[in-house]
């Protein structure tokens, strides 16, 4: 998702050294272990972190507690359960690999959430087309390679942009309706400078890779388009946004008829904790509803997010459906009236649709109003919740298969429970569990 300013609420004095010299001795040790762990990620930052990292991390966030004696409670809460995670991670993981090629077999078993787990290994780490051309670049054909594996008609189409060329890569499962139109389920890939992107973005494009293996022996009447867009964090000419720009301006050219557009935009943090979830300013006053639900559950930052325009409502119900079946919390947001006043409802791929007339739906975490580590070097894997992540992917693929018959007579019977047609018994096994 595209920044803004920070919108983190003052730090709250809490801690200070007796003494101005210890102070100032302990700032400069976690200092030097910080450029020390800030070397490694630069080495590699999209690896799991071995023994030695968790210890440089842990000494950073002890420098964010440190400094000016006073810490902001969110930003350290949400550090500790980050530690938390990674000390409890099982040293004997898997290297990641650098293959292209993403073979059927490593998978074999493996539920969802497992699934985008591997997905997310292969694809972390800074994807930012000047300083990390070569990863960016890496990252667009493993994308290719894997959707064209799974038997989908893969094109690229060319953006440009202000560091050189981009690539949206577009994925087409033909329906046997034309009429019914295509539905496109999309995700940017590419990051700012600085960061892994786990969770912007790097989940959403595990979660496309995902479907298209959910997705790919299903004989569906609506034609499918699995998107990966590029240069969305990419400024150029005063707009960023720029792949899914291109994108919707190509479609209203060519006249397509696109029924839906579903754009994920990071989905993979979830927070429990009360008060982790802060509100977007302005939406208390133009949208009550959607801030009493927040306010309902405690502000817990444990909900997935849709924002969408009116000519989506039929998208809309439909994804709300398919995250009751996953029993998977909602607070869904219609963007109309003043509403379209609220730039923060505008951050990602889904507003070149609107713009267009298209009817879209921005699926989110919340970004920045719920992450703590948005656009920082901490935006690694080991924050990601896959099992959260698991639940929107799976919402998303019911709001497809609720597409095909949207009065609910006759429609076919929901993943976990049907008889479709399915890759594998690996395919079979995401669908077994229920929450």
């Amino acid at each position: 998702m595209r920044p803004i300013e920070d919108g983190l609420e003052p730090r709250n004095r809490q801690f200070r050294f007796p003494e101005r010299t210890p102070a100032m001795i302990a700032r400069i040790g976690f200092l030097m272990n910080l450029l020390i762990g800030l070397a490694l990620l630069a080495t590699d930052s999209s690896r799991s972190p071995t023994f030695a990292e968790m210890l440089i991390l842990t000494s950073a966030a002890a420098l964010l507690v440190l400094t000016d004696g006073s810490t902001n409670q969110r930003r350290t809460m949400a550090i500790e359960r980050f530690l938390t995670r990674i000390c409890t991670q099982q040293q004997n993981s898997k290297s990641q690999t650098n293959s292209l090629r993403l073979s059927v077999d490593d998978h074999e078993g493996d539920t969802c959430s497992q699934r985008l787990r591997k997905h997310l290994e292969r694809v972390v780490g800074e994807r930012h087309p000047k300083s990390s051309r070569l990863h960016h670049d890496h990252v667009r054909d493993l994308i290719a390679a894997h959707l064209t594996q799974m038997g989908w008609d893969v094109r690229l189409e060319s953006v440009t942009g202000p560091h050189g060329p981009g690539h949206n890569v577009i994925a087409e499962k033909r329906g046997w309706n034309e009429k019914a139109g295509i539905v496109i389920v999309g995700a940017h890939y590419d990051t700012v400078q600085g960061t892994p992107g786990a969770d912007d973005n790097g989940i959403a494009v595990a979660g496309i890779l995902t479907l298209s293996e959910l997705l790919r022996h299903r004989r569906l009447e609506h034609t499918i388009r699995l998107v990966a867009w590029d240069l969305e964090e990419q400024q150029g000419w005063g707009r960023c946004l720029l792949g899914s720009r291109a994108m919707a301006r190509n479609i209203v050219r060519a006249g397509e008829n696109v029924a839906g557009v579903i754009c994920l935009e990071m989905i993979g943090m979830c927070d429990k904790q009360r008060g982790s979830q802060q509100s977007i300013p302005g939406l208390q006053w133009l949208a009550p509803d959607a801030c009493k639900q927040v306010l309902a559950r405690q502000q817990r930052g444990d909900f997935i997010a849709t924002v969408a325009n009116k000519k989506a409502a039929i998208l809309a119900k439909a994804f709300s459906q398919g995250a009751a079946s996953q029993n998977l919390p909602l607070v869904q947001i219609v963007n109309r009236g003043f509403i379209r006043l609220l730039r923060d409802l505008r951050r990602s791929d889904h507003a070149p649709f609107w713009d267009a007339g298209i009817p879209a739906i921005m699926v989110t975490d919340t970004s920045n109003f719920r992450s703590p580590f948005y656009h920082t070097a901490m935006d690694r894997i080991e924050m990601i919740d896959f099992e959260f992540a698991e639940k929107v992917v799976m919402s998303v693929a019911e709001c497809i298969d609720r597409l095909e018959r949207p009065d609910g007579n006759q429609r076919q019977t929901s993943f976990e429970k049907s008889g479709i047609p399915l890759s594998s018994d690996a395919d079979r096994s995401c669908f077994a569990q229920s929450y």
